[in-house]
């Protein structure tokens, strides 16, 4: 099952060759891969 969450990305950067970020969900931030989200931008 896919879930669908809100959320603002706050960072972007590069970890060992992989597009990673930095994502607030509502007060909680999270680490997370962004490879498979084309056109995520950070502010």
């Amino acid at each position: 099952m896919c879930l669908g969450v809100p959320g603002q990305i706050t960072e972007i950067y590069d970890s060992a060759g992989t597009r990673m970020g930095k994502i607030n969900f509502g007060g909680i931030v999270k680490e997370v891969c962004l490879e498979y989200v084309p056109g995520s931008r950070g502010r």
